[in-house]
Order: C-alpha cells, then structure tokens, then sequence
C-alpha cells in the first residue's frame, strides 16, 4: 500500500492518551495522589482532554467513578464544564442516588442553590405545582430561565403539557416572558397549549403578546389566538399599547468553521446591542442533524468577543463570513432540526430574542455551483489533485473512525509481516473490501460535505484552483465510473482512516474496546 507525504493529525492520538489515564480511575486501588497526579497531566492537555471527561459523567453509571470524576473538574475552570454538568444532573434519569448525589454535590461547591428548582426533585419524584416553584425560577434570571427551559425541554410530552397549563395560575407577570420563549419552540402542541394559556391569563402583557404573535404567526394558529384574545376581552384584558417597533440593531460578526468528516460544524454570530456590546450566540451543528449545541452570553464587549475569537480560532478553523450567508447555515440547520423532529437545545431558546422571527425562519439551504461544475468530476488533472485535498486545513481531522476500521488496519499490519508472494495483491484487495464495506454507504453523506466545504472555500476567498478540486471530487462522487479504491480522494481518505488507526493501535489504544467513541461528537 502505497506511502503518502501527509500531515499527521494528532488529536486523535491524544485524544487516546487522555482516555487511558481516565481508565486508571476504574482501578480499585488508586489512590487521591495518583488521581491528582492524572488532573494535573489532564490539566496540561488543555481544551482536548475536557470532552472526553465530560462524556465519561454522561454515560458513566457507578456513584464512586462519577466522584472521581467531578474530581477532575476542578483542574478545570467552572465556566469551561458548569452548563454541561447541569445538562448530566438534569438529564441523566438512569442514575442511583449515589450518583446523583456526586454531581449536586459539585454544583453546590459551584455556588448553585441546589435546593431550588429543578435540582430539588433529582433525589424524588417530581412533586409540588409549577405555581409554587416558577418565582424561584425567574428570581434567579437568566440561569433560572434557563433551568426551566431545560426541565421543560427534557421532560415527558404530558409533563410539559402540565407544566404550561399550570403558567396560568402564577401570580407574576414575569410569566408572559415564560410565555414568549414557549412560543419560539418548532411544536404544533406546545404552542397550542401556550396560546390557550395566554388566553387565561389576566394581564394586558398576555394579550399583547397573543396579538403581537399572532400577526406573524402561520394561518393554523390564527384561530386559537383570536379565541384567546376574544377571551381575555370578555374577562376585561386589553392588549397594551403596541411599544414603537425597534430597528434591528446590525450584525457585528459571524465566524464559520469548515464541516469536518462527521458532518459537524461552528457556527458563532454576534450582533450590536448599543456603543461597544454584542450578544453572542455559538453554535454547534451537524449537516444532517440540525444545532447540536447551543451557548451564548447575553452581553459582552467587542473587544472581550474578538479575544475569545482569536484564542479560539486555530483549533476551531474559523473564518469570518458574511452576515446573509450566516444566516443562510442558521436558518439550514433549523430545517434539519425540524426534519429530524427534534428540538434544538435549551440555550438557544434563551438567545432567540437576538434575532427576528424572519431571521429564525427555517429553510432549507442547497450551495450553489456553476454549471460547469459538473464538467469538472471527469477533469483528470483536478481529479488527481483531490488526493491532496486531506492536506488541507479546511479537511483536517477527515477520517473514518470505528471498530471495522480498526479491523483492517489490524489485517493491514498482518499483511505487512506477510513475506509470501501475493501479499501486495491482497493489500490491494483490502482496501477494496474496505471501500466497498465502509465507504459505498456513506457516499452520498462524503460529497455534500465537499460541497458545502467548497462553498465556504468560495465565500471566505479561498483561491479557484482549490474550489475546483473539491467540486471535482465532490461530483465525480456522485456518479463515477472509477472503482471506490481507485478514485483519487476516496483512496487517500480510505489510507488516511487506516492509517490513523494504526498510529492508535501503535500507541496502545483500540477502538473496538472502546465503542461509545465511534465517530461521535465528543459533547453528545
């Protein structure tokens, strides 16, 4: 198998460095000094070797290892793991008391008051009404609004339900707040029951709000708000005054990332609020699955964003694109959301408000190419090239990662020891198993993701020459004569994978031992 001059990535390789010394924890005998010894070598690793300790708490049942773990967090800073661990607490319905007990435990060495809702029923059933505990909620601001976006998000269809019925019997205005955040969610059933809730409602806000939504919302719902309105007239509630309508203030940035192998991708917008503020919105997404992540701030300054932007632009690969085209990622990933029948994550319901309802308007998004495009999959010279495609910046980190990788490499290597004659031939013969087993399925998912790397090539001022060679290999994907293991990109792609694999292997970490880290994102 041939040898190619390339830039070894090696995230991968740290990355199993980082899992092994988490393997350690599981020792029964491991005492606190060794466990300090592997904070302090985690804390040296940076940013990498924090996701992996994060989704070891996802998933990690054993009260005793999820203490051990927590512990690690420290070596951290807070703000770096403090809305994932709350996301763990909340979400993580599977966990004993023991285990439970270990993450309130840190969030209340973090300052949160985990005697008030939503941590209050972890160690119980949930129990007590909406009514009695939604004023603790808004008294804490936004992180409360927040905890309450998360126990809606996460709970059962008829809890939530429940939950919105019950707004109508809180004494506080602040609930047509609640209100307007519920109305964002892309639920038939949630704004149903949210624009009948408003209806009973006494408060001029509740009309206002009903009123003011209606007006943009789509015909379905027109009938139910207008019986809302009709109702609280009845009852004597008029909507307030219209407020003179505020110009959007201007976009100040909106930074994108490549789309790496598995189909994720940054999206990170900031927009002006007044003088030198931004509210900020970063974005994780995936091509297919819609916003994967969602975090924000809801004010900082310029210049605090363009810190944290330049810290985070290498490891990211972020480049500054403009605003429509920002937009246009945005709206794309709604409707992959939307046709996933998923909901996108709390947070962004909390940062909605820096957008318009037309801006948040979900449509899906198809690059465009010129018609020669096409002419270009049959161009040898460009297909040739797109073998050089994985040294380029805009795909590293391209490469298959699961146990049937790890398979191969590991015949590969056998073949290798192999003296006899013919072993070359079987060499060739498993990297055309390997494409036809691996590769073939994921095809299709390989050229859209060339294609929406070429766009952002084009919008971000990428030269022609390297925009050509990645629609060439994207095109002559979706219909090429040349078998899987002989097209120039697919080859180099299937060679980077094993590869790859066998540096792991060499290092002393297998994949099939390991199979929740197959092709995932490390914070999902």
């Amino acid at each position: 198998m041939e040898n190619h001059h390339r830039n070894i990535d090696e995230s991968l390789l740290e990355r199993h460095r980082i899992l092994r010394l988490l393997e350690r924890l599981k020792q029964d005998n491991i005492t606190v000094a060794e466990i300090d010894e592997i904070g302090g070598t985690l804390q040296k690793a940076g940013r990498h070797a924090l996701p992996p300790l994060v989704r070891s708490l996802w998933r990690e049942k054993s009260g005793e290892l999820i203490s051990k773990y927590t512990y690690l967090l420290d070596f951290f800073a807070d703000e770096e793991w403090l809305d994932q661990l709350i996301q763990i607490a909340l979400r993580r319905r599977d966990l004993e008391d023991e285990g439970k007990v270990a993450l309130l435990s840190t969030l209340q060495n973090c300052g949160i008051d985990v005697t008030l809702p939503p941590f209050a029923g972890l160690l119980a059933s949930y129990s007590g009404p909406l009514k009695e505990s939604l004023v603790k909620f808004l008294d804490r601001g936004e992180r409360g609004l927040l905890w309450l976006l998360e126990d809606f998000v996460y709970a059962a269809e008829e809890r939530q339900v429940m939950m919105i019925r019950e707004l109508a019997q809180v004494d506080d205005p602040r609930v047509v707040e609640v209100c307007a955040l519920l109305l964002a969610f892309d639920d038939p059933l949630v704004v149903q029951e949210v624009l009948t809730t408003l209806g009973k409602i006494r408060l001029p806000a509740a009309a206002a709000l009903t009123l003011e939504w209606s007006c943009h919302a789509d015909t379905s719902y027109r009938d139910l708000a207008t019986k809302s309105l009709r109702r609280l007239a009845f009852l004597g509630v008029e909507p307030m005054p219209a407020p003179v309508a505020e110009v959007p203030q201007p976009f100040h940035a909106v930074y994108a990332s490549p789309v790496d192998g598995g189909g994720y991708r940054t999206l990170w917008i900031a927009r002006h609020l007044d003088g030198e503020r931004v509210a900020t919105l970063y974005l994780q997404l995936h091509d297919e699955g819609g916003v994967k992540g969602a975090w924000g701030v809801p004010e900082t300054t310029v210049a605090e964003f363009t810190e944290e932007v330049t810290a985070a632009r290498g490891d990211e690969r972020l480049h500054a694109v403009d605003i429509d085209y920002g937009l246009l990622l945005l709206k794309d990933a709604l409707y992959a959301t939307r046709q996933q029948n998923a909901l996108p994550p709390p947070e962004f319901y909390l940062r909605s408000g820096m957008f318009t309802r037309e801006e948040l308007t979900a449509a899906c998004y198809i690059p465009p190419v010129a018609p020669t495009s096409e002419d270009m999959a049959v161009n040898p010279r460009l297909l040739a090239a797109s073998a050089r495609l994985l040294d380029d910046d805009f795909f590293s980190g391209w490469y298959m990662a699961s146990g049937r990788v790890y398979d191969y490499a590991e015949q590969w290597l056998a073949l290798e020891q192999d003296e006899s004659r013919g072993a070359a031939a079987r060499v060739e013969t498993l990297l055309e198993e390997f494409c036809g087993e691996l590769i073939l399925p994921q095809v299709n998912r390989i050229a859209r993701r060339l294609l929406l790397n070429a766009d952002l090539m084009q919008r971000c001022g990428r030269g022609t020459a390297i925009v050509e060679v990645t629609l060439a290999a994207a095109f002559s994907l979706l219909d090429s004569p040349l078998p899987l293991h002989v097209h120039p990109f697919l080859r180099r792609f299937a060679m980077e994978s094993l590869l790859v694999a066998r540096e792991a292997l060499g290092e002393g970490y297998d994949l099939r031992d390991h199979p929740d880290d197959e092709d995932e994102d490390w914070w999902d």
